[in-house]
Formats: C-alpha cells, structure tokens, sequence
C-alpha cells in the first residue's frame, strides 16, 4: 500500500474483506500506520498490519495504535513464533507494556481492555523461505499463533528461482503448505499478483488470498482506459524489425508455423490452398504436399510422420513417401465445421480446435479438444468461433487458448496438470483492443511470455505471463496467422500471413502478404514439441 489515507478508506468500501496496511515493503512508519487505521475506522473492511521485522517495540506502538491483526514476516522457527506472540500479550504471558491511555482503549473508555485484548488480537506468521515451510508444524503448534501466511515470491527465491513464482516447483511447495495448514488446523493465506493464480491458490487449500495493491490497481485501471481510448494496449516498447520473405511460396491463408529441429526446417499450410510445406531457410527450397480438403494445422510426431488438419479429422502423412492414413475423425457428423489450430503440451499431447467453416456462416459453435490416442479424450472448451493461439508455458502448467472473433478478442489461460493431462478452470488472461487486431496463432517464449499473431493489426504482440502488454512487433502485413521460434538457437520468428480478404491495393500496399517471413530479435524460444505417439 502506498500510505495514502484516502486510497485506503476508498480501498475498505470497495468490497474487499480486509486491506493490508504494509510497513515491510510500504513507505509507512507507525504514526502514518495510525492514520491510515484511522481512515479504515468507518469501512466494512478490516485492517490487516504488515511488520517490517518481529520487533516487539513497534508491535506494542501499534497495538496501542488500535491494530488488531498483525503480521509477522520472516517467522522461521517457533522460537520466532512465540517470541512473536508473546510481543502481543501483556505480562505475565508476554511483554507488551501497558499503556492506558492509547486509541487502542479508546483513550481509556474501553472495560476491561487489559484482560480481553488477546482474545481480540489476530497473530499472523509469514513464512517465506524453505526453512520455515518445514517447521510449519511446529510453527503453527505454537499457542497464540491464529493464522499461517505464505510469501511466494520470498520463497521462490529460497527455493533458487527468484522471480519465478510460477515455476512447478514454487507451485509444488506452495500447495504443500497449504496442506500443512490444513493438517495443523490453521487458516492459511497467501498473495497472488492476479485473479487466475487467486483462483489457483484457493483450489490448492488456502482459505485467504490478497490481490493487488492500491498502486497497482491504479495502474492496471490508468493502462486499460488509455488503452480504449487511444486503442494502442499501450505496449511499453515497439520494434519495426526487418521482415525478410523465406522462400517464394505464396499461400492464400498460411498458418500452423512449427520449426522442425530434425529437418532444419518450417512446417506450415496453406489452408484454402489444401497444402502443406516444408521450407528450408538456408535455401528458400519448399516443398509441399496436396491434400483434397481444406487443410488446417500440420504437426508431427515423433516417428517422423506428421498429423494434418482436415476438414472432418486428422490423417497421417509419411512426407518420404507422401501416403496418408486416417488418424481422427472429429466431429464428422456435422459437415459445416473443420480443424482449425493446434498445439502439443510439453509431454506430447495434442489440443487441436474446431471451428464452422466460413461458407456456412461463422457461428460459435467451435470446440477446443486434447487428444489422447486416436480419441477424443478430453472437451476443453466449447461455444468457440475461432479457437487460436493454443500454447503452454516453459513448465507445462499452463495452457492458453483464444477465439480470434466472437468472444472479443479474448485469451485464456487454465492450470493445466501435465501429469494426467487435466485442465482446471479457464480464466481470463488478456483482450486485444480492436485497434490491436484479433489474436490467432501463437507460442511461448523461453521467458515464459505469450506471443500472438495479431491477424488485421499488422504486428505480433508479447503479454508477461501476468498478462500484461509488453511489446509490439510492427510487421509488412496486415494479417500474419501463427509464429514459431527457430534456427539453431531458437532466436529467429517464422510468421505466417495471408493474403486473402484484403483490399484492392494490397498487392501494392503489403506485396509480403501471405508469404512466410523471418525476423531476429534476439530473444529465444522453445523447442517445439512434437506429438508423443505412445499417447496411442
């Protein structure tokens, strides 16, 4: 919190349950702490003080300041604990002095303060670091010791993974502790930067979680309505690099870039076009194979076959010899809908979505699908129109997905289970203004960031993995369809585009429309995955 007094008072009737009144990594010493416990006197909300270190001199300065719920941080052992309580309570139980004319009292109008003011005092333990999650029992054992909190980014840097709060191994020993909460009967919380990891830190145990700060909040809020009414998203950095055209093939509707380590090459379609192809950056040689259907997606597997898209499922395609086998049918019953985008998750399952084909009428009638084998394990999603920009972060616990149209250009983003290939409830992740274009295509970067082909907005745009706009990437087209990393060091973007729909002088205006490009950067991907046939 800032220290503001009117933004806390503002911040208590907004509906939260409790404000956070921080003194660790808030500019607020105790006299500003009174006025801000002053300002929260006449809201729904209750205040909750952050201590900069367990100092018994400033507990008792703000206990007498009318604090009621206190935070400890930095508690490791039970030592710490209870010298903690016993901060909080008079003689002979602890050391607190006795003040008797304090707010606390109510300037001495307040019976019987001295023996009821530890029922009424909430004692909050932070722990924060590898040690003091494994002395969680003994922590939380410790009498007068209400409620246990958990700092994950704090222990993420314990665990060696600083700033990487997402990583599976932070998650792993987040939902841990909330366990051992669980288990020595104690109400646990925790802090989450945004509302999709809140909803995960809930689903793991946690009976609280704090959300944002009043500064943050007024950023979040200043970003997203200078970014409706300059219709920018306002990225923090715009690059124009150099777009340079691989090879000479020009697909009507280019899509499904993968970068295939093995062939040194970029797989790809042309959708309308019923092809695929294999374009070797070295040479600019393509070649292709026709299919007799349109033909969404190519993704190969680790035999070195390759899945591709049809219009009513999957065939296999041996691309040495050029036969194709059935793989898939879906949805074969209803022949207004086809394959659309695809993405494998780090294990080598295939998500691949469908969609009505533009000549029966776009309609959210689309789904978004796992694979397992030749079946349809799993319905991720439904009511779709265009399901897109499928991808997965570096660890494999996040899934992402968009609908290009009828949903307002929206992303998602769900916890995914790498282990049994289950996806948690989908949450909002980010909305591309209209200005913006509409999001397709995409992938994940080494960073953990999401990339998106902003299809009729003539860019690629980067979100951090809380969402937040961060880069844009000015290109030659109007509408690019998919990118993937590759080269040897997985540093250069292949974007797909298209050349069908655009206006009269496009062939003028944007002469690259619907070839396959190249830029350098100078930031790294990942490897693409390919599909793991022993999910058969």
């Amino acid at each position: 919190m800032s220290g503001n007094p009117v933004a806390a008072e503002a911040l208590g009737f907004a509906g939260y349950d409790f404000v956070v009144l921080d003194m660790e990594h808030g500019p607020n010493d105790v006299p500003r702490i009174l006025t801000l416990l002053q300002a929260m006197a006449g809201t729904p909300a209750s205040s909750v003080v952050r201590l900069p270190w367990n100092d018994f001199v400033i507990v008792k300065q703000l206990l007498d300041c009318g604090a009621q719920t206190l935070t400890f941080p930095y508690v490791q052992n039970a030592e710490e604990a209870r010298r903690a309580v016993a901060a909080t309570r008079y003689p002979a139980e602890g050391v607190r002095g006795v003040a008797g004319m304090s707010r606390a009292t109510r300037y001495g109008s307040v019976p019987d303060y001295f023996r009821d003011a530890a029922r009424e005092i909430c004692v909050v333990r932070q722990l924060e670091t590898v040690e003091a999650v494994a002395n969680l029992p003994e922590i939380a054992a410790v009498p007068g010791v209400d409620c246990i909190f958990i700092g994950p980014s704090d222990l993420s840097a314990s665990l060696g993974l600083i700033g990487k709060t997402d990583h599976p191994d932070v998650q792993k020993a987040l939902a841990s502790a909330a366990k051992e909460c669980r288990r020595a009967g104690k109400p646990c919380g925790i802090l989450a930067t945004n509302a999709a990891r809140a909803a995960d830190y809930l689903d793991y145990g946690y009976d609280w979680v704090a959300v944002g700060s009043d500064l943050g909040l007024m950023m979040a809020a200043a970003r997203k309505d200078l970014s409706v009414l300059r219709q920018t998203g306002e990225p923090m950095h715009i690059l124009t690099p150099e777009a340079i055209p691989v090879g000479e093939t020009k697909a009507v509707l280019g899509e499904s870039a993968f970068w295939s380590a093995e062939d040194d090459a970029l797989l790809w379609v042309d959708i309308l076009g019923k092809k695929a192809f294999r374009t070797r950056p070295d040479s600019g040689r393509s070649e292709k194979w026709s299919f007799p259907e349109q033909t969404a997606l190519v993704q190969p597997a680790d035999d070195g076959t390759w899945l591709v898209g049809q219009e009513k499922g999957i065939v296999r395609l041996d691309p040495a010899t050029g036969r194709t086998e059935d793989f898939l049918a879906i949805e074969a019953d209803d022949p207004t809908t086809r394959t659309n985008d695809a993405g494998c998750d780090r294990q080598g399952r295939l998500f691949v979505g469908t969609m009505r084909s533009p000549d029966f009428g776009l309609e959210p009638v689309g789904s978004l699908y796992r694979i397992a084998g030749r079946g349809l394990a799993e319905t991720v999603d439904t009511g779709l129109t265009i399901p897109n920009g499928i991808a997965f972060s570096p660890e494999g616990d996040i899934v992402y997905w968009a609908d290009t149209y009828m949903t307002n250009r929206q992303i998602w983003r769900a916890r995914y289970d790498a282990a049994t290939g289950r996806v948690h409830e989908k949450q909002p992740f980010a909305q591309l203004p209209e200005a913006l274009g509409r999001p397709d295509g995409a992938t994940v970067d080494a960073d953990g960031c999401y990339w998106v082909a902003a299809v009729w907005g003539w860019q690629l745009l980067r979100y951090t993995p809380h969402g937040e706009l961060d880069l844009a990437v000015h290109l030659p087209v109007q509408r690019p369809s998919k990118l993937a990393f590759g080269g040897p060091d997985l540093k250069t973007i292949y974007v797909t585009s298209i050349s069908d729909g655009l206006s009269a002088d496009a062939p003028q205006t944007q002469p690259l429309a619907g070839r396959l490009l190249a830029i350098n950067l100078g930031i790294q991907g990942l490897p693409a995955v390919r599909f793991h046939l022993a999910w058969t």
